[in-house]
């Protein structure tokens, strides 16, 4: 897989830094169910192509 895309810069963008950090991990839960959104750029000779896409992440109070 590195090899294929040994080329191409990617890089990872959290719109919320608090709960998800720059490498895409959840860094911590929030209190209510929350939605995060990142963007995802891949650049390869100059050229950057960029897509924003969103996930839920499950609330501490929300019942089980």
């Amino acid at each position: 897989l590195y090899t294929k895309y040994s080329g191409y810069e990617i890089k990872f963008e959290s719109h919320n830094p608090d709960i998800l950090d720059n490498n895409g991990r959840i860094i911590a839960q929030p209190d209510q169910t929350t939605s995060v959104s990142y963007t995802i750029t891949v650049t390869k000779d100059g050229v950057s192509e960029s897509v924003t896409l969103s996930s839920m992440i499950k609330g501490l109070y929300v019942d089980r």
